[in-house]
């Protein structure tokens, strides 16, 4: 069922307009004056006018009262990555945790209390920047191995990038004995380092349509907590790279010839963890 419109006579007010389908473990409104419908199992729509309006949008559809399984699939592989849970009356979502220069295919699994529907498959989504990116991550109080994007944390790179080497970071030893050659031994140890230069700042159009580089006297102190806050932070490069970092170093050099005195940054990086083991997301 899909309600588009429904239209009330001008002389009633109401509070709200909750439809459910009918079922013995509904609350009796009628018994509760002050009762307010929230979204459950068994609503279909609703509206609650709390803009004092007389129209007012409500939320209807199959989806509302369900629970949502996102899945991805990066294509031709035949294989899901369980990317997020949506609990009632969230129908959107955004995944952070994908690379570029990639093929994407999602699939949403409805669920109530006693049934998985079949997957609804979106289109194919292809990622495409040319950027360097740097956000912070917020660990999930709930779940496990869960992170949230922080939206007032994203930094993006793209002007005078230079990468410093990366450098894979085993544990090895080596014993010198009698034989000719030696024994070596090696542990489980097994990161990625490494860091990269580039201008603080992004070039912004104006609005006499002009390009300028923007970089406030602010954004460096800003930069400089960013990297010193001790969060997780998720490092992705251009060519389709995504690593969970954190900030080991971080220097900057204000070029003061220039008129606009552009700051060029350096910070170094350590892996911590693999992509592969966590869900990056934000509403």
């Amino acid at each position: 069922m899909l309600l588009t419109k429904v239209t009330v006579s001008e002389d009633v007010v109401l509070d709200f307009f909750h439809l459910e389908q009918k079922s013995s473990a509904n609350d009796n409104i009628f018994n509760n004056p002050r009762y307010r419908p929230v979204l459950n199992n068994y609503s279909r729509f609703l509206v609650t006018f709390d803009d004092g309006g007389t129209v007012a949008s409500g939320i209807a559809d199959v989806a509302l009262g369900y629970n949502f399984s996102v899945y991805r699939e990066i294509k031709d592989t035949n294989q899901l990555v369980y990317v997020a849970h949506l609990g009632e009356g969230s129908l959107s979502m955004v995944d952070y945790n994908v690379v570029n220069d990639t093929t994407y295919r999602y699939y949403v699994f409805k669920e109530d209390e006693s049934a998985i529907s079949e997957a609804v498959v979106s289109n194919d989504v292809t990622t495409c920047w040319w950027d360097w990116s740097l956000v912070d991550l917020i660990p999930s109080t709930t779940e496990k191995n869960l992170y949230y994007a922080n939206p007032n944390e994203m930094w993006k790179f793209n002007l005078n990038v230079t990468s410093e080497a990366r450098t894979q970071n085993i544990n090895t030893t080596t014993y010198n004995n009698l034989t000719r050659f030696p024994k070596v031994s090696t542990g489980k140890m097994n990161y990625a380092s490494g860091g990269l230069t580039c201008l603080l700042g992004n070039l912004q159009q104006l609005n006499n349509g002009q390009l300028s580089y923007v970089e406030p006297a602010s954004m460096l102190d800003r930069w400089n907590d960013f990297c010193a806050n001790g969060n997780i932070k998720l490092l992705k490069d251009r060519k389709g790279n995504a690593m969970l970092v954190m900030i080991t170093g971080n220097s900057g050099q204000t070029d003061d010839i220039l008129r606009e005195q552009p700051t060029t940054v350096t910070f170094n990086w350590v892996q911590v963890d693999d992509t592969t083991n966590i869900t990056v997301i934000g509403g």
